[in-house]
């Protein structure tokens, strides 16, 4: 008996990159910190598999996540970090702080951090610091991010969650390679997701951002990479299944074979499914035709 309604689909197939995550959060809890990287196709299930993962962890040790994300084109310098710091400082601000000391402190240190991680100000308070040199404001920026991730690490292990980083730029890859260094000896834990397939050269020819920020890190051995494969087909249909609640039939079950093994496209094609009136037409196109993933499916996946 089938459900009319998608449940929510569970995490399948991941149990490895589950366990070296937290082996490394394990590691970061002993005063080692690392940087991870994610990485696999778009749909491939990155940001889920995170997710999972910092779920858990909030039950296991209960550390502090800071998350930020990367997006097209933004321009804006430090983008995923001005995220990430203004969700944890706003979770914070919800809080009822009873000492108002705490509190002050809490909002000049916020106030501090987004000074320098958003540039000069131009105020008659800031006026000394806006005469900086660029590589002045930059160590300074630097300086700041990571002394507030020692500060916030010393009450808790810290998990700094950083998403789509192949559309970061460049300031805040730096950044993140300055930060991978420092948390060798702390208790910080940082991770990231990236597509590999967008890894591609500029339109001058350069190198990807990301594939520079990778190769400086990768000579100081600052990072460990975790590539997400596809799914194997058992895999595939007991996703599938669970979100239907119950067996699925061979048609089906073949049907998420061609969703080439990726998360994102299990989970549209078995809801697609679900929603029609008939869908056998389309399974048999997709048995008997081979017929590839529809266009605009594949565009809207790498817009997500």
């Amino acid at each position: 008996m089938q459900s009319s309604f998608l449940a929510d689909p569970v995490l399948v197939g991941r149990e490895r990159e589950l366990e070296e995550l937290q082996r490394h959060l394990d590691l970061a809890v002993q005063g080692k910190g690392t940087t991870v990287f994610v990485s696999g196709e778009a749909g491939s299930g990155k940001t889920r598999l995170v997710k999972e993962f910092l779920s858990s962890s909030k039950q296991k040790r209960e550390p502090t996540e800071l998350s930020g994300w990367c997006l097209s084109n933004s321009g804006i310098p430090y983008f995923p970090f001005i995220e990430a710091f203004n969700t944890y400082f706003s979770g914070l601000g919800k809080q009822n702080v009873s000492d108002s000391a705490l509190q002050v402190k809490l909002e000049n240190e916020e106030l501090g951090l987004k000074s320098w991680l958003m540039g000069p100000v131009k105020s008659e308070k800031t006026r000394e610091l806006e005469n900086l040199s660029p590589q002045a404001w930059k160590d300074s920026t630097f300086a700041a991010v990571t002394k507030s991730l020692l500060s916030i690490s010393t009450k808790k292990p810290t998990i700094l969650f950083i998403d789509d980083l192949h559309w970061a730029d460049t300031a805040s890859l730096a950044l993140l390679q300055y930060i991978s260094r420092f948390i060798a000896s702390q208790r910080i834990l940082t991770v990231a997701t990236f597509r590999s397939e967008d890894l591609t050269p500029e339109s001058d020819g350069r190198p990807h951002p990301l594939v520079d920020a990778l190769r400086l890190m990768g000579r100081e051995n600052l990072y460990r990479e975790i590539k997400l494969p596809s799914l194997s087909r058992p895999d595939v249909s007991l996703m599938a299944e669970h979100m239907v609640g119950g067996r699925i039939q061979t048609g089906l079950a073949h049907f998420c074979q061609v969703s080439k093994g990726k998360f994102f496209f299990v989970r549209f094609f078995t809801g697609s499914q679900l929603d029609s009136s008939d869908p056998s037409h389309f399974l048999n196109m997709v048995m008997y035709s081979a017929i590839p993933i529809p266009v605009f499916v594949e565009s809207l996946v790498t817009v997500l």
